[in-house]
């Protein structure tokens, strides 16, 4: 069972992104590595604040029989886990960065060139998350031509800050001169 301390954190993130216009009722999932297990939120994230019931602890590695109502980014954030020394991986979508990586093969946000992984460029048997884990070695952001951002670092403020960096400078990109 996750802590007080990370609910709070979790809750306090999903705040945040609610705040910074990222909206919240659209799927997002965040982690924390914690004692050997991933703490991940739930796949269908309810519009209140989060509770214990909301977050799932499951292993690095394998299914278990508490992965069934995680969230499905899960297969993306054990890649990562299992490629990086991040502590936290954050995977939602921020409207103008969605726009964006929809048509851009890469964008610039916060000081970091953030790739756009095509899906249907990647070779045969390439799969997105072993792409995304590849490329986050090298860089905090790794954006999706679906629209998702992912985010992996240290910890989740570091996390949200990413997040932030890239709606920020989508939002300028888009806005007409």
């Amino acid at each position: 069972m996750a802590s007080t301390t990370i609910l709070r954190e979790f809750e306090r993130i999903r705040q945040a992104l609610a705040r910074a216009g990222i909206p919240v009722h659209i799927p997002w999932s965040l982690s924390l590595r914690d004692c050997g297990e991933i703490v991940i939120t739930a796949d269908a994230l309810p519009d209140r604040p989060l509770d214990y019931q909301d977050l799932i602890c499951t292993s690095f590695h394998y299914a278990d029989g508490r992965v069934g109502a995680a969230s499905s980014d899960l297969p993306l954030h054990r890649a990562i886990y299992g490629s990086t020394r991040c502590r936290a991986v954050l995977v939602c979508r921020p409207p103008h960065g969605m726009t964006l990586a929809c048509v851009r093969d890469a964008l610039v946000a916060g000081g970091w060139s953030v790739p756009v992984v095509d899906p249907a460029r990647l070779p045969a048997g390439r799969s997105v998350e072993a792409e995304v884990a590849t490329l986050i070695t090298a860089r905090p952001v790794v954006a999706v031509r679906t629209g998702a951002f992912v985010v992996a670092t240290h910890d989740p403020a570091s996390c949200l800050a990413a997040i932030e960096a890239v709606e920020a400078a989508s939002v300028r990109e888009l806005t007409p001169r």
